[in-house]
């Protein structure tokens, strides 16, 4: 007579399953609970990093509405409506529970103003245009002349000829910036490729330095600052790569 093998029913299986749906079901009425409860109401909207937009411009771009659930708020959306804004390079956001929205912007700072055809184009350090103006509004702001421009958008990087003296012009104005010189020079101008900088006072600087700009830049601020204080406010003022800076008053 053969060997003969019975297998029980699978009985555990039939368990198992009827435990997913079990698991599944409490899953479905955990996400039923979070989303209608109250204690996941957006309460408070915190925005940090901000200084030329206001927090209310802020979260009206950001398309947060009041009453809204924690979960279903889109991060992703909140981002993209907010890097629509030509003033903010860069944003955070994350949710802190139970109620709150963590918004943390990184704003564009303007270092120099390009006159371009009647109007004055407001750019960043990255180059980005973040606002056209009639006039030109702030005397503490340098302005960045001798640009070829072939076109601008607003939010986009310069369409330009002379890119090579524009990033050289960028480099110095973020120097100026970092050295807090915007008030000792009033102007950076590009001219057949050399860049010369001129002061408030007038000076006028050469400044086709390849190496060490904001060193270069922090010797120049304590060179003007002494000229200033000696009362020279004419001039020529050279500064090379090899470290020296030539003072020359006017013949």
């Amino acid at each position: 007579m053969e060997t003969k093998v019975y297998q029980f029913p699978h009985k555990k299986k039939r368990h198992s399953k009827f435990g997913v749906w079990i698991i599944i079901t409490c899953i479905f009425l955990l996400i039923f609970y979070l989303v209608n409860t109250d204690i996941f109401i957006v309460k408070n909207i915190e925005v940090t990093g901000n200084y030329y937009l206001s927090e209310k411009d802020i979260i009206s771009l950001a398309g947060i509405s009041p009453g809204q659930n924690i979960f279903t708020i889109n991060l992703d959306k909140i981002r993209t409506n907010l890097l629509e804004n030509p003033h903010i390079k860069d944003i955070k956001i994350r949710r802190s529970l139970p109620n709150s929205i963590i918004i943390d912007i990184d704003e564009r700072n303007v270092v120099a103003a390009v006159p371009y055809s009647g109007v004055y184009l407001q750019i960043d350090e990255d180059g980005v245009v973040i606002e056209v103006s009639k006039e030109y509004q702030d005397s503490s702001m340098p302005i960045l002349s001798g640009l070829k421009v072939k076109n601008f958008y607003v939010g986009k990087k310069l369409d330009l000829e002379n890119i090579s003296e524009f990033n050289k012009s960028l480099a110095i104005l973020k120097g100026l910036k970092e050295n807090k010189m915007e008030d000792l020079i009033s102007e950076v101008r590009i001219l057949d490729g050399s860049i010369s900088l001129i002061s408030s006072t007038g000076l006028m600087i050469d400044f086709n330095v390849e190496k060490n700009i904001d060193y270069r830049l922090s010797f120049l601020k304590s060179v003007l600052l002494d000229l200033s204080s000696k009362n020279y406010k004419e001039g020529h003022i050279i500064v090379d790569d090899v470290g020296n800076i030539i003072y020359r008053p006017n013949q």
